[in-house]
């Protein structure tokens, strides 16, 4: 067996964020890929994609001290 060490926690990812969020959306087996909508995707070869929505680092991420 390999080991790894885990040094923190957390997850960012399309369709969740945050450890719980992610366990449901990893249980439920939706996926977070859809139509992108956020510009036009005309003669490119994908249209689809999963993006990260709602996240806000100032709800994470402390403010760095000068």
């Amino acid at each position: 067996m390999t080991r790894i060490p885990i040094t923190g926690i957390g997850v960012i990812a399309p369709g969740a964020i945050g450890v719980s969020a992610f366990r449901d959306l990893l249980e439920s087996g939706r996926s977070s890929v859809a139509d992108v909508d956020r510009f036009d995707t005309a003669g490119l070869r994908s249209h689809r994609a999963a993006v990260v929505r709602d996240f806000n680092p100032k709800e994470f991420i402390a403010p760095m001290k000068m």
